[in-house]
């Protein structure tokens, strides 16, 4: 990536000037608005500086490719993978993935555990929203169940077992009558995986739960961290009370229209961030509380995750 700032001019009676260092051409910069690092060469044309500056500008453009549309997927990733190799080398976390997750917290005494290929059936508050296609379901297993979900989610590390399920169908009116599964969570406060000998479930459903099936797709979980808000974080700017910085006259109808606000008052300084949170609200808010840590119950759905 070119990212060398230079700005040649070559005037009359054989002299030159150039900027050279971090701005960029805009108003902010060379009005003195932007804190920079730069230095202004004027002098003949033939010094040695300006013979090194032609050099630098005629090395850039011989290795410039021109820009052309069919390219702008390829530039996209590439643009993609520097950024996310700026974040691992600041070890910044990776971001949040809006998907929701099924998360499964239930004992188990069986000596015999599932295996890939294997279905589960459990049932979900009814009116929370679940997309089959995509939906997974993450079941941890403990010899015993912690106190609350809380407590199951910082635990999961060092959980019995761990299962990935992709969800294969959802019914919200209480319909399956039969189902073949190999696997249930039986109902209850305290959710407990059983096996199914026969392979084929009757299930009693309550009006007040969806039943879900769903299969074994590994036998482990990828570490990550759930999160069960839809909350997003921006940030807006703390300005200083006092100190207002001048703002410089304006060269040309170009930079007056970049440079100046329409109130025409000053900058002000900027001493720091603060965080702005605006809520979205989901279509089956208030059925999503019942599958939150703080619900009680330990059947829940995360709105979003992230790798850890």
């Amino acid at each position: 990536m070119l990212h060398s700032k230079v700005y040649y001019m070559e005037l009359p009676g054989d002299w030159a000037c150039a900027f050279v260092g971090s701005h960029n051409l805009t108003a902010f910069a060379m009005n003195g608005l932007n804190g920079e690092a730069s230095i202004l060469l004027e002098g003949p044309t033939n010094s040695v500086e300006f013979e090194s500056i032609r050099l630098h500008i005629k090395t850039a453009a011989d290795q410039a490719v021109i820009y052309s549309p069919r390219m702008k997927e390829a530039y996209s990733w590439w643009t993609r993978e520097f950024l996310d190799g700026l974040k691992a080398k600041m070890e910044m976390p990776p971001d949040w993935t809006i998907i929701r997750t099924i998360l499964i917290f239930a004992s188990s005494v069986d000596k015999e555990r599932p295996v890939k290929g294997q279905h589960l059936y459990f049932e979900l508050t009814n009116g929370v929203a679940i997309d089959s296609l995509k939906t997974e379901a993450h079941l941890f297993l403990f010899d015993s169940l912690p106190n609350d979900a809380h407590m199951a989610l910082q635990m999961i590390p060092t959980v019995q077992a761990s299962y990935t399920c992709q969800v294969l169908g959802v019914e919200n009116q209480q319909g399956n009558l039969e189902l073949k599964a190999h696997w249930q969570i039986e109902t209850g406060p305290l959710p407990k995986l059983g096996r199914i000998l026969s392979g084929v479930l009757r299930p009693i459903t309550s009006v007040t739960k969806q039943q879900i099936r769903a299969e074994i797709t590994t036998t482990s979980v990828k570490s990550y961290d759930y999160d069960f808000e839809s909350e997003k974080v921006g940030w807006w700017p703390i300005f200083a009370d006092e100190g207002e910085l001048p703002v410089a006259e304006p060269q040309s109808p170009v930079s007056a229209r970049n440079s100046r606000s329409e109130s025409n008052e000053g900058w002000k300084l900027v001493t720091g961030l603060k965080s702005i949170k605006s809520v979205n609200k989901e279509k089956d808010a208030a059925a999503l509380q019942l599958v939150k840590p703080d619900s009680g119950c330990f059947i829940l759905v995360s709105l979003r995750r992230r790798m850890r």
